[in-house]
């Protein structure tokens, strides 16, 4: 049985130099790690997909249902897209993410191209009397 319960953050060699304000290594490094792993340097053994592409597919879908989710599968999908990119192969599902913002922006823009040709079609009636 472990002697721990819970995983225990440990500063790595490379984190202690840190600590000890040598400017090269601060310069360099700047990481914490858990049980003495580092998981910034280390690619996932398998990478897994992002919660966030998950919701924002499912936010889309559910916007057929009701319009903000729509607005939800925006942001989550954006958002999304940006931590697959910065996690350096750890997370993936940036397809799920792009068909999730495809879905979301679709109606959004359809919406707004219909409310705007309604107002110029709408001004042309009452200035011709129509």
């Amino acid at each position: 049985m472990s002697s721990t319960l819970f995983p225990v953050a440990v500063y790595t060699p490379r984190a202690l130099a840190v600590r000890s304000n040598d400017a090269a290594a601060a310069v360099r490094y700047d990481s914490l790690s858990l049980d003495g792993h580092d998981f910034l340097d280390e690619p996932a053994a398998r990478a897994r997909t992002s919660p966030l592409a998950v919701a924002a597919a499912a936010c889309a879908a559910l916007g057929f249902l009701h319009g903000a989710g729509f607005l939800a599968g925006v942001i989550l999908g954006h958002v999304a897209l940006k931590l697959i990119k910065r996690s350096r192969g750890n997370l993936r599902g940036r397809r799920l993410a792009r068909a999730a913002l495809l879905v979301s922006w679709t109606p959004i823009v359809l919406v707004a191209v219909i409310f705007v040709l309604m107002v110029l079609i709408g001004l042309d009636v009452t200035v011709h009397g129509g």
